[in-house]
């Protein structure tokens, strides 16, 4: 009595084991399939770069039904190397019945900030994953809504080592911030002083990335009761040379004031800046250094050899 009751408990388990075993065969990362020849690929691009700009035709090789995750941050790239490489957002769930062939467009970015916008019909191929950063990067970026403006601009700081500090939009300052701090966080960064916005062109044989035509932008904050009769912002140049008087709108809340003062390469020019918050007793409360029209953590991986933009 007890060896068959053994007997039944064990062939229990084993179909339990081989029950999940199945499931977990059937439902995997679309990395691992491509890794295992379980699904072929063919990558064709629908045309620009951030969209649903990418075409992949997926064959399940198998006799089972896939139920394939998209993995965030898998990179293709193009035949022709002048066109940008294309990131995947991820984190989408696509099925496949057995030994068929489907279509899907799928979400993407640019991940070659100076090359040009691809063509529709653009052939590709899986090249490999994104770091950790990018990966989570992404994963924030699915799951808190955040614009694609803001998400091409922070998949380049991994793929381009661009400075946290482009991942800007003035059409929503607070995602911007929200953004970069998670950033910071996982580069042990800290916020910066001032953001960039860059103009993007998605069209398809220009580059992604307008030349000359990005603005700096940096915030000033104060409290009601702080300074002296009045606070006064005022812009410096490297040598001590006053450049201009702040004359901004300003944004008065229960907390305080705010000003956003901003720069344009085409019209300021190049070189390092100090703003500063000082009230009519010149004391300094605040002062900000800020650098336009060129890049200060790109202008350090230059001098360090790390590669081009």
């Amino acid at each position: 009595m007890y060896s068959l009751q053994f007997m039944k408990s064990m062939m229990l388990a084993c179909c339990a084991v081989i029950i999940s075993y199945s499931a977990s065969a059937n439902h995997m990362t679309l990395k691992k399939a491509m890794s295992s020849k379980l699904v072929s690929v063919n990558a064709v691009g629908n045309g620009g770069a951030c969209g649903k700009c990418i075409k992949l035709e997926l064959a399940n090789n198998t006799k089972t039904e896939l139920e394939l995750d998209v993995d965030p941050a898998l990179i293709f790239v193009p035949e022709d190397t002048t066109y940008q490489n294309l990131v995947l957002l991820g984190n989408e769930t696509i099925a496949l019945t057995p030994n068929s062939c489907k279509e899907f467009s799928l979400q993407t970015f640019c991940g070659k900030s100076y090359a040009k916008g691809p063509f529709a019909g653009l052939h590709y191929k899986f090249w490999r994953q994104g770091d950790s950063g990018l990966i989570k990067t992404l994963t924030f970026v699915k799951a808190n809504n955040i614009s694609m403006h803001l998400a091409q601009c922070s998949v380049w700081v991994f793929t381009n080592f661009k400075c946290i500090n482009t991942v800007y939009s003035s059409l929503d300052p607070r995602m911007s911030e929200s953004l970069v701090k998670f950033i910071a966080s996982l580069r042990n960064n800290r916020m910066p002083d001032y953001f960039v916005e860059n103009e993007l062109n998605d069209r398809p044989g220009q580059l992604v990335l307008v030349p000359d035509r990005e603005k700096v932008i940096v915030t000033m904050h104060w409290g009601a009761e702080d300074g002296y009769r009045r606070m006064r912002l005022s812009i410096f140049r490297e040598n001590g040379e006053l450049y201009r008087e702040i004359e901004a709108d300003q944004i008065i809340d229960k907390i305080g004031f705010t000003v956003q003062v901003s720069f344009d390469p085409r019209k300021d020019p190049k070189g390092v800046y100090f703003v500063q918050l000082h009230d009519d007793a010149n004391k300094v409360w605040d002062q900000k250094k800020i650098v336009v029209g060129v890049s200060e953590c790109e202008l350090q991986l230059f001098q360090n050899g790390r590669g081009r933009g």
